[in-house]
């Protein structure tokens, strides 16, 4: 069997494309909403993998059109791409809407010095620097 190694710009895509699902999913069919949450974070992990590359590709859906893509994306890299994620997530957190829940939940798990790491999908503990 031949393996065909994903290219950056298929896991983006995939990533993409299944936080849209998830999403929509979410209030409908949780099993397929986790089987896409599951999709997406398999990309993650991939595009981690990838170092730099992968994750700067990533960095693009920051400024995506849809705000689901942003904010989503925001909660994977504020460890990155810290000041446009909190920008990106503290605008998530005045909106009503149901993400605005995770926007709520990363900035304040920043506070408190964690961040949900892309390379495994878990919440991780970090030092934060003093003011």
């Amino acid at each position: 069997m031949e393996y065909r190694q994903e290219s950056i710009a298929d896991c983006v895509s995939s990533f993409r494309d299944s936080v849209l699902k998830h999403q929509e999913f979410s209030t409908k069919d949780s099993k397929v909403a986790n089987r896409h949450y599951h999709t997406y974070i398999k990309a993650l992990k991939k595009l981690n993998n990838m170092g730099d590359d992968g994750l700067s590709a990533l960095a693009v859906l920051l400024d995506d059109a849809n705000h689901v893509i942003r904010e989503t994306t925001a909660a994977y890299l504020i460890h990155r791409y810290t000041d446009k994620a909190i920008k990106v997530l503290t605008a998530a957190a005045k909106a009503e809407r149901p993400i605005g829940g995770l926007a709520i939940v990363t900035l304040k798990r920043w506070e408190l010095g964690r961040y949900l790491d892309p390379a495994t999908g878990k919440e991780v503990e970090f030092r934060k620097p003093a003011k």
